[in-house]
């Protein structure tokens, strides 16, 4: 299926970027207007090709960083816990994260909850990045278990922690860099 690039704005005015698989323009242009979005711009996005053969949109935005994936993981747990359902949850994340592509990525697992894909098939059939299989196995697990609010608790320890080594590797490595 196709892959699109579009702007759209959002009620309060503000634009997104973001991508979407879709048949056609049009199929874009309508799943953005049900989601309450102003499709200001719509066209063909192009691929290029990634490690192993795998493709993903070439995207204007920055990534997302580990402490964002992190703050995103742990609000989800607590509107998880909260007792709000996992699509007004992943609504309220959209609206909350300031990241333009994390909310694009969010934007796109919302419509395929909506559509009746569980939250780890969402995840994995849209964005393998910036989610790896651990967190989408993990995310799986927990939903077939019922326990997806806890799990994600504890996948949020596990990436705040994973983040924490990687920035002691990156200050070891770059330290004796510094006294040369």
């Amino acid at each position: 299926m196709p892959i699109f690039a579009y702007k759209a704005a959002d009620q309060r005015g503000q634009t997104i970027d973001g991508v979407m698989e879709a048949a056609d323009a049009r199929s874009v242009v309508e799943r953005l207007q049900h989601d309450a979005y102003f499709p200001i711009q719509v066209r063909p996005q192009e691929e290029r090709a990634g490690l192993a053969g795998l493709t993903w949109p070439v995207l204007r935005s920055r990534r997302v960083a580990g402490r964002e994936l992190v703050a995103f993981t742990q609000q989800l747990a607590t509107l998880l816990e909260a007792g709000l359902p996992l699509d007004r949850a992943l609504a309220i994340q959209e609206e909350l994260t300031p990241n333009p592509r994390l909310r694009a990525i969010t934007a796109h697992v919302l419509r395929s909850v909506r559509a009746g894909s569980s939250l780890g098939e969402a995840l994995a059939e849209h964005h393998p990045r910036p989610f790896s299989r651990l967190y989408i196995n993990m995310v799986r697990a927990g939903e077939k278990g019922g326990v997806l609010e806890s799990t994600l608790r504890r996948l949020a320890e596990f990436l705040e922690e994973a983040q924490e080594f990687r920035d002691t590797l990156v200050s070891a490595l770059i330290y004796p860099s510094l006294l040369a």
